[in-house]
């Protein structure tokens, strides 16, 4: 009896020193999307869904996805990549019955401060044809035919109603964001102005608004409803940092127009 005891203890003692060996030795492959990037390459991509990592829409709602290239410290893209990686970029929209025919609009990048990040939008359109039901949301990114980096999936869950805690106005933010990116911006004034109607005070809103009147070519106004956006009645938070660079930006701009140079100034 003691024997038998004994032979059981060396086995299962080898059984664990094996385990513990084999775990020390073998590395756990890193997910494709933090996976070491090759030279020239991102290490994963980062998805954002109507600005969360999950969202609730009604269909009609368009779906605004932005996909951020993560690179090691030190590193850069490749250049060939540099003004074309976008076009390499697949947006896959998956149930459990698999992926999803759908087509997402590939959103023109600004001159400026778009180098790493894309945007593309699922449009009302599009969305209103969709099943109630939830979907999964992945940014895949392929070279010459061979998979470079993948995000990991973002949830979106497509409502045939509203629920309770889902806002009416989100769906006029996003239609009017999702007009502005196509720069489609009479139709989006249509969508800000009809809500500003019955929520005047709205600071989001407001803040698009004076978007509008800038790309309209009246600076002055927009700067009007950028103060309105920071004043009294809507410092309950922290101002949003990128409200305040468009106002910064706008005021140093208006600024300029109204004291350009007319002439070279002598050196003092």
């Amino acid at each position: 009896m003691k024997k038998n005891i004994l032979i059981l203890v060396l086995m299962f003692t080898a059984a664990a020193a094996a385990w513990i060996f084999f775990n020390r030795s073998t590395s756990i492959p890193a997910p494709s999307s933090q996976a070491a990037a090759a030279p020239g390459y991102p290490a994963g991509i980062s998805l954002s869904v109507n600005h969360g990592l999950h969202t609730k829409i009604l269909r009609g709602w368009p779906v605004i996805a932005e996909v951020f290239l993560i690179f090691p410290e030190g590193s850069a893209l490749e250049p060939a990549l540099r003004d074309s990686w976008q076009d390499k970029i697949t947006l896959e929209l998956r149930t459990e019955k698999g992926l999803q025919p759908v087509d997402f609009q590939k959103i023109e990048p600004e001159a400026e401060g778009a180098e790493w990040t894309g945007v593309w939008i699922l449009t009302p359109e599009a969305t209103q044809k969709l099943e109630p039901g939830q979907y999964q949301l992945k940014a895949v990114l392929n070279d010459k035919g061979k998979l470079v980096s993948k995000s990991y999936f973002s949830k979106v869950e497509v409502l045939a109603e509203a629920e309770k805690d889902l806002q009416p106005e989100t769906g006029a933010y996003l239609n009017a964001e999702a007009l502005i990116l196509q720069k489609r911006f009479p139709e989006a004034a249509k969508i800000v102005d009809d809500f500003l109607k019955t929520h005047p005070d709205d600071a989001g809103m407001t803040e698009m608004k004076a978007g509008l009147l800038r790309s309209a070519g009246q600076p002055e106004e927009a700067l009007e409803l950028y103060d309105k956006a920071l004043g009294p009645s809507n410092m309950q938070e922290p101002p949003p940092e990128s409200l305040m660079r468009r106002r910064h930006e706008l005021l140093h701009e208006v600024l300029t127009q109204d004291h350009e140079p007319q002439g070279e100034r002598k050196p003092a």
